[in-house]
């Protein structure tokens, strides 16, 4: 369910590049998580009254993997073909935002050294991040092709949806907690108890047990968590190594190039 939500922060990269961007951007984030909630909201709904609240764990894997499109064919005859066309418009969509949001975050980690500095080349003409356009394809490639040749493109799916939930629910509650840092130390004059404590307190104690559900952990004092099927049970595996290995080039970069992570405030100026 949180994946439907995931992504909203996309257009904080795109502040350089966005008209007006005081005002624009929080716009964009704002409205994508009222829009989206509606969508889901209705579909959700709509999904609940036809195969009925008892079925909605299984729903999914109707018509083969795309209950939607067999939601067409049995309530809407040849207009499946809409509906189609609008998961594969979602499907590009979805794609195209989480390449520009991902190639976007690494070149302006490349401008100040996070990573190096072939990130934080442009094309000329078009000045878009050729490096991490690259980068970005052929880490898609390597990673999703073997799994969906392995485990199947559901199943694959599956797997790095989960993973990317567990990642995105993780660097929330990191942020909530910077929340309460940032305004107390560097925004004084700003602070607010009640949205800069309280509330980044809540989300993130709301987040927890949305993230032990996201990894299939915590069943015993959770009565909601079940077990996740392998190999999406590996999931939290995958979490917790990619975050260990962001510990460990904090550590890195801490005790050799304290300068990088004083510039990370700088990543999205």
């Amino acid at each position: 369910m949180l994946l439907a939500f995931v992504g909203f922060e996309a257009a904080a990269p795109l502040a350089e590049e966005a008209r007006e961007p005081q005002r624009t951007v929080p716009r964009a984030v704002l409205l994508s998580c009222l829009i989206v909630g509606i969508v889901y909201l209705f579909t959700t709904l709509a999904v609940a009254a036809y195969v009925g609240p008892s079925h909605m764990a299984s729903y999914g894997g109707l018509g083969g993997g795309s209950p939607w499109i067999l939601f067409g064919r049995q309530l809407w005859g040849w207009g499946w073909v809409i509906v189609f066309l609008a998961v594969i418009n979602s499907f590009f969509a979805n794609g195209n935002s989480a390449l520009i949001a991902a190639t976007r975050t690494w070149y302006a980690m490349g401008r100040i050294d996070l990573l190096p500095k072939a990130f934080a080349r442009t094309d000329r003409r078009h000045a878009s991040p050729v490096t991490g356009i690259a980068a970005q394809t052929v880490l898609t490639i390597v990673i999703a092709l073997p799994l969906a040749l392995v485990y199947g493109p559901a199943t694959a799916f599956q797997l790095l949806a989960t993973i990317l939930s567990a990642v995105m629910i993780g660097i929330y509650i990191v942020i909530n907690i910077s929340v309460i840092g940032y305004y107390a130390r560097r925004q004084r004059a700003e602070f607010n108890w009640l949205a800069h404590v309280v509330l980044p307190v809540i989300g993130s104690i709301v987040l927890l047990p949305v993230l032990a559900a996201a990894v299939g952990v915590g069943g015993s004092w959770l009565k909601f968590v079940s077990p996740l099927p392998y190999p999406i049970s590996q999931a939290g595996l995958a979490v917790g190594i990619w975050f260990a290995a962001g510990v460990v080039y904090l550590v890195y970069l801490a005790a050799r190039h304290p300068d990088c992570v004083q510039a990370m405030g700088k990543v999205f100026e």
